[in-house]
This record gives structure tokens, sequence and C-alpha cells, in this order.
């Protein structure tokens, strides 16, 4: 058969074969509209509210200008990137502190426990190596002297607990290895946990009742009595299945202490959620408004801005002329503004510089922390009580004097000091902090003009501490009292 004959039947077989589609399909649908129409079905409610992006305040800040150098430890391969403190860090930077970010190289130079002789708060965020019991030692004697200390935590990030607890542990604080998590109240994650339960404290200042916190994956922090930011009834830890009180924040050791279980609402845009503003502005008021006290082994960091350099003695001020412009600079250095006077005024803080033989002007300083100078012909002879054998002089160097110079009587001089004892005036400097409550004044009285250039030396040197009798007074013995030997720290 030729194609000519063929080629009309298969025509006709492609026509059958779309009708007898077309048709089966209409005899499965039906013949109406051709187009298939599902059945009805129930659409359930949505909840908007619970998809909606958490409010943003945008927090007036009022800060109260002071002064103060906040530590900040990265030294034990802390969990973060410090950038994350930066909002923290320029809150507190607009109150008139600085920072220092101690890091291992920095650390190198000046550790961790020697910055704390002048540091005005400290910051320890995510650490994973454990504190050294030197370093616990040194931070519990900085709280001690009114120092305050933020230490944060964060499940996110692979911190290690027990290196937080071997910190947090001495001040009462207990950081769990969990999560919490809220199915119920939450901004879009059951992690990222809203809290509407505080407690009072300076942390929570001016939050109130209806205002919000969020923290993104917090864990549970533990301080029985202390915890001052809580979750409800549906806030629950991944480690246990029992719900109520599971805190995220606490402050302890009369409010000196703040303990956080999330780094993350410190970051942008976190830090503007809800009430995240006013929590962070509290934390910077928290860290820069302590009552940090000093000794006087922390010099020069006891010292406001402002400093006096006094020299009532003409001859005592030229004869160490040269070391003097050297304690003028190295305060300078110290962003501190320094003048020399010849007499102590009745504002700014003084180093006042004399001896022992004309201490007329600080007279009266001297009767207020019970200390008299005694020359050997106002010293009367009598035997010693019993039980009230007299101290005998901490000196910087051991071997100024051999063990049978050392029971000598008294040479050139008592300094006599409530609570320590008669100490030898020959080769001596006396040092003694006046501390008021807006004022310092340093008082530093020597036996000769060599003994006053020692003075500066352990000034300047920070040795003068290894000498002192208690918090505010220090005797230094730079020279043999018979003067027989000079012998000198410089």
């Amino acid at each position: 058969m030729s194609k000519t004959k063929w080629f009309p039947y298969v025509i006709i077989a492609a026509v059958l074969i779309v009708l007898v589609f077309i048709g089966g399909r209409m005899l499965y649908f039906g013949s109406g509209s051709g187009s298939y129409t599902p059945p009805e079905r129930e659409l359930l409610p949505h909840n908007l509210e619970a998809a909606a992006v958490p409010a943003r305040q945008e927090v007036v800040d009022n800060p109260e200008v002071s002064r103060g150098v906040v530590v900040v430890d990265y030294g034990h391969d802390n969990a973060l990137y410090i950038e994350e403190l930066n909002v923290l860090l320029s809150k507190m930077v607009s109150r008139g502190f600085s920072y220092e970010v101690v890091t291992p190289a920095e650390a190198e130079k000046v550790s961790l426990i020697d910055r704390l002789s002048y540091a005005k708060a400290l910051v320890l965020p995510l650490p994973r190596v454990d504190y050294t019991p030197e370093e616990i030692t040194a931070i519990e004697q900085y709280v001690d002297k009114g120092g305050r200390v933020l230490i944060i935590g964060d499940p996110t990030r692979t911190i290690v607990v027990e290196s937080l607890n071997s910190i947090a542990g001495s001040f009462g604080i207990i950081y769990a290895n969990d999560y919490l998590y809220s199915l119920d109240h939450n901004d879009n994650n059951y992690r990222n946990v809203v809290y509407t339960k505080f407690s009072d404290s300076p942390v929570t200042d001016g939050l109130k009742d209806g205002d919000k916190v969020i923290f993104y994956a917090s864990g549970s922090v533990s301080a029985p009595g202390h915890e001052i930011i809580m979750g409800d009834d549906t806030v629950f830890s991944s480690t246990s299945e029992s719900s109520g009180a599971k805190a995220s924040a606490a402050l302890t050791t009369d409010d000196q202490v703040l303990a956080l279980g999330d780094l993350t609402f410190f970051t942008q845009p976190h830090d503007m959620t809800e009430s995240n503003g006013i929590l962070i502005n509290n934390i910077a008021n928290f860290l820069t408004s302590g009552d940090r006290t000093f000794e006087i082994r922390d010099f020069p960091y006891f010292l406001n801005k402002d400093v006096n350099i006094v020299f009532d003695n003409t001859k005592v001020f030229n004869s160490q002329f040269e070391d003097s412009v050297k304690l003028k600079d190295f305060l300078e250095e110290t962003e501190r503004t320094v003048d020399f006077t010849d007499e102590i005024g009745d504002s700014g803080d003084v180093i006042y510089i004399g001896r022992f033989d004309s201490a007329d002007a600080v007279q009266d300083y001297l009767d207020d922390a019970d200390i008299v100078l005694l020359e050997p012909e106002d010293i009367e002879e009598e035997e010693p009580a019993e039980g009230d054998a007299s101290i005998k002089l901490t000196t910087v160097s051991s071997n100024l004097a051999s063990e049978e110079e050392a029971e000598e009587d008294f040479v050139k001089g008592r300094i006599q000091i409530a609570g320590v004892g008669d100490l030898e005036q020959g080769g001596a400097t006396l040092f003694y902090l006046d501390r008021e409550a807006d004022r310092n004044i340093l008082i530093i009285l020597s036996d000769t003009a060599e003994t006053n250039a020692d003075a500066f030396d352990l000034l300047l040197d920070n040795k003068f501490n290894e000498c002192a009798v208690n918090t505010d007074i220090a005797v230094c013995q730079t020279a043999n009292p018979e003067q027989k030997l000079l012998p000198s720290v410089r």
C-alpha cells in the first residue's frame, strides 16, 4: 500500500484517540465546567501574635559621668568575640570610664591580678579555662574592697561550666549545664525566653509589671535568695522537667557580683528588643557606680584627678627636685593634673613630702591615725611590759642589718603606731594615707635626704607595698639606722 493510501487512516486513528481521552475525562470528572472543585474544609485559626516581631524600644540613657577603669578578662580562652560586648562597653565609656581588654599577650605585660589594684569593675565573659587559686583569691579581695564583678555565661557557646563555676562559686553562684526554654512565652523560638518576673535590685530598677526582657538561649543560674530575673511556670530547664523559679540572673555579695546566663541580648539588634535596653543601662550603671576603696598598696590609683605635691621645706624640695619632677611626670602619665605647692590647701589630693624632724604641717593627720614620732630625748628608759615586745622594722632589703644589730636599741627615734608597735626612725620612711570622703592625702616622712630619695624610688617602682603594716601605713627601712652603711633601693 502506498503512503497516499494509508495516511488518512493515521489521521483518523489520532482523532479517535483524542476523542476517547476527552470522553473518558468527562465520564470521570463530569460534564460540568470541566474543572475540579475540591471539597470545602475548615481552616485552622492563625496566631499572628505568636509570629510577630517583638517591640523595639529606643531607651533614653542619661548616664552619670564618673571616672574609673573596667577590666575585661579575655585571657581564659573566652568563647566570644570581644566586639560582642561593644554595646555594653560604649555605655561605660559614656559614663566616663575607660576599659582594658586583658588578652594573653597583655597579661604578660600586666597580669589580671595586678590590674585589680586599680580596676573599679571587672567583666568575666564565658571563660573556658579555670581561674587559678591565686586569681580567685585576688578577685575575692578585690570584691572585699568594693569592686564590682559581672560574670557572663551562655549555653550556645561551647563554654565549660566548670570554668564559670571556678569563680562564680566563690560568690554563692552556680551555673547549670543546661539551657532554659518555654513553649508558650518566647520570641519565635522556644529557647528565646520572655521574662516578666523581676526581683527588686539595682540591676532591675525601672522594670515593672508588664515589662519584658528577652534572653536568647540562657542557661540557668542558681543563687538561693539572690535571683533577680526569673522564668514563669512555662519555663523549663533542658535537664529537668520541673518548672518554676528558673533564674537567668543573680546578684550576690552585697549587690557587688552579677551573674548572667546569656550574652546575646547585649548584641545588636537584640539590645533594643522590648525592655532589654533598660536592663543594659542598669548593668552599665551597676559596673560604674561601685564604692571601690583603695589601700596604700594601690598607689597611685587612689588619687583623684587633681594632685598637689607639697614641700613646705625649701631645703627638702631643692634636694629632691629631680625626683619630684619624675614623680610629677609619672602621675601625669596616668592622666592626672599635678602642681607643686608649699602648703596643704583646701582642695585637691595631696602628696606631702617632708622629714621626721619637721612634720608640724601634718601633725593633725598623724594624731588622727595614732602615729607618734619620738626623738631619742623623748624616749624614757623603761622596762617593756611582758608580752609587749617591740615590733622590728620591716625592710625592703633583707641584708640591711645583721641579727645582732636587730637587737640593738632604737638609734634615732621611734615611730609609734597604734596596734602595730614601735619602729625605728633611722634610715626609714613613713608612708601614711589619710582618706577622706572626696580627698586623699599621702604623707611621706623620711629620715635624711638619702632616704627621701629612696622614698621616690619606692613610689615609682611600687615597692613600698612590701613593707606595709596595714591598709593605710607602710614603714620602709632603706638605710642602716647608724648610717654605717648606706644601702639603697636606688
